[in-house]
């Protein structure tokens, strides 16, 4: 379950560190995951919460994903280092495509479609994915699709 898009995403610092005082503590568990709904400067956003620390890779997908990725990709706002927490994008509503029932052949190609436009930004960038399955595929409310799943990804 993720997030319902912004039209520019919350304002973070200059190195994109946010502060704890600027979050919610009201904080609402989605599923059995570490992803929180909260909100940033009263906007709703994910918080996604990390066992470890937060890899090196991660913080650098804070800056390589930008306002002009495509929709189809999960865009992270910033991090808490405090909680070792990655703020993103929240969709509402959001389940995975592995919840749905057989697809159309229409909405196969809009998944492929997007994602392919997904996966053209992240390779400009030379980030590779390296995890894509229905489950890293998420269907909001209003039909948004998002591809989520970082974690895996590489720089080459």
């Amino acid at each position: 379950i993720w997030a319902a898009s912004f039209q520019s995403p919350p304002t973070a610092s200059n190195d994109l560190e946010i502060s704890p005082s600027r979050i919610s503590p009201d904080r609402r568990r989605i599923l059995e995951s570490s992803v929180y709904e909260t909100r940033l400067d009263d906007k709703p956003v994910a918080l996604k919460v990390v066992v470890n620390e937060l890899t090196d890779l991660e913080l650098k997908l804070v800056n390589l994903i930008g306002p002009d990725a495509p929709s189809v990709l999960i865009r992270p706002y910033g991090f808490v280092r405090e909680s070792s927490g990655l703020l993103m994008e929240w969709l509402e509503g959001g389940i995975d495509l592995t919840c749905l029932p057989k697809p159309s052949e229409a909405f196969i190609g809009r998944v492929v479609r997007e994602l392919l436009e997904g996966l053209v930004y992240l390779h400009a960038r030379q980030i590779v994915h390296g995890n894509i399955s229905p489950a890293k595929i998420l269907l909001g409310d209003n039909g948004q699709l998002r591809l989520l799943g970082y974690r895996d990804s590489r720089i080459e």
